[in-house]
């Protein structure tokens, strides 16, 4: 028994149209690991994600062509694609390398978005008490968030087979395929219209794209990212800039993304931009524990002019989030069309070739009964940015990465700073990161004494 076919979201039918011409590719796939230390029962984990798989309709979903346009199909049963790799016969060095490569691969799993299953699991053991659990999803299904919520209601059921209490989660009122219905039906005629004139009117008809030192400017990367760099604010750091986001009444994230973009700034010398930074999806609570393509890369125009002091700067940041966040039922897709109806320039319809991201999903403590759990860091390898910062807080500090194509810069002078020079990893992250370190202390210093 299935249920009846429906329409896609605008977010998921770009992805359609684009997976079309690259099927296969792996650029929208979510990657994540959880390493265990202690006794794991793979029987019962095994049974935790079948019973995942019967609580979120998303996981059972496909998107078959129908005359020629893509549907949402709900299927009643869809197998889970766990496997177990035994890397536990190698020696250490070897066990960490051959994860690493065997990782690598099957977080490039070729998804069959008309056939599923759009997500598999891959337990790796790496000893009688270490696995590391490997977990890939496609975009269409899922987002970073939702990743959090797979994450957390896995915890939470195999602690509950393992205890014999029953988790702590309610019946969820309506899945993801009921949402985009509601979207559609509510974002629609003098509703589209008015968000559509917000958005024209916060944008501009023209709005800027950032002056970086590309190859080629107008471009798109939508290819393998081919150079990272991992960095740690410290604890002390960001304490203070939370204290400064406190003290002025932001969140953490806004000072974070005035940092970021001061930094720009400082590379780019121009003072009116937009980057693109991603907004959960999720305006109501009921949304929360859902698995679904809900999150969306919009873009924020902000004004540097006038040497504003970092202060200024955070309320008029804050000003265009906040607006944001109550703007953010229209979908990247719909404001490019609206914006440049006949462009196809694919450097146009990106709207900002920068993307930043602070991490902030619904992940409780790692904890499980005889279980010690941690993080496993996943390159994302694909993106369709020239430059991505994500953030995320973890213990105190906050972890950053920085994706980008080097082979899309240019070598060029920062202004106002000597020697540094683009596409030199070091370099370029040295010069950001400096600017990140840097740009709250130099205010903590000039506003406390």
């Amino acid at each position: 028994m299935q249920r009846q076919r429906l329409l896609l979201s605008h977010s998921q039918l770009r992805m359609w149209k684009n997976y079309r011409h690259e099927i296969g590719s792996p650029v929208y796939n979510i990657p994540g690991a959880i390493q265990f230390k202690g006794k794991l029962d793979l029987e019962t984990l095994q049974r935790v994600l079948e019973e995942l798989l019967e609580r979120q309709e998303a996981l059972r979903t496909v998107f078959p062509a129908k005359e020629g346009e893509p549907v949402q199909l709900v299927t009643q049963k869809q197998s889970l694609l766990f496997a177990v790799v035994d890397l536990s016969h190698l020696s250490e060095e070897d066990r960490e390398s051959h994860f690493l490569q065997l990782s690598v691969e099957r977080s490039r799993f070729p998804f069959d978005l008309q056939r599923g299953p759009l997500f598999c699991f891959t337990l790796f053991r790496l000893g009688s008490e270490e696995h590391i659990l490997l977990l890939n999803l496609h975009h269409m299904i899922s987002d970073g968030w939702s990743v959090g919520t797979l994450i957390e209601e896995v915890f939470a059921f195999y602690e509950s087979r393992c205890t014999g209490k029953a988790a702590a989660f309610p019946d969820l009122p309506f899945q993801f395929a009921d949402y985009v219905c509601w979207q559609r039906g509510f974002l629609r005629d003098r509703v589209l219209d008015a968000e559509l004139a917000y958005w024209k009117r916060r944008l501009g008809s023209n709005p800027p794209l950032l002056n970086l030192p590309l190859k080629h400017p107008g471009s798109k990367a939508f290819s393998p990212v081919n150079a990272y760099h991992s960095f740690t604010i410290s604890e002390d750091l960001t304490e203070g800039l939370k204290t400064l986001s406190r003290r002025e009444n932001v969140t953490l994230y806004i000072s974070l993304l005035v940092a970021f973009k001061v930094l720009l700034y400082g590379c780019t010398d121009q003072d009116d931009m937009v980057i693109c930074s991603s907004f959960s999806g999720r305006r109501r609570r009921e949304l929360d524990g859902l698995i679904g393509f809900f999150v969306k890369n919009l873009p924020l125009r902000t004004n540097l002019s006038g040497n504003p002091a970092f202060l200024e700067l955070l309320q008029r940041v804050g000003h265009v989030v906040m607006e944001t966040y109550d703007h953010q039922e229209v979908s990247p897709e719909q404001l490019a069309d609206a914006l440049f109806p006949d462009s196809d320039d694919p450097g146009r319809k990106a709207l900002s070739q920068v993307l930043f991201i602070y991490h902030n999903p619904p992940v409780s403590p790692l904890q499980l009964p005889g279980l010690c759990l941690s993080e496993r860091e996943i390159e994302t390898q694909v993106s369709d940015y020239v430059l991505t910062l994500h953030l995320t807080e973890d213990a105190g500090a906050i972890r950053g990465q920085f994706e980008y194509h080097a082979e899309f810069w240019e070598s060029f002078p920062c202004h106002g700073m000597d020697n540094c020079y683009l596409p030199s990893r070091s370099s370029v992250c040295g010069f950001w990161i400096g600017w990140i370190r840097a740009t709250p202390r130099i205010t903590f210093r000039l506003q406390l004494g």
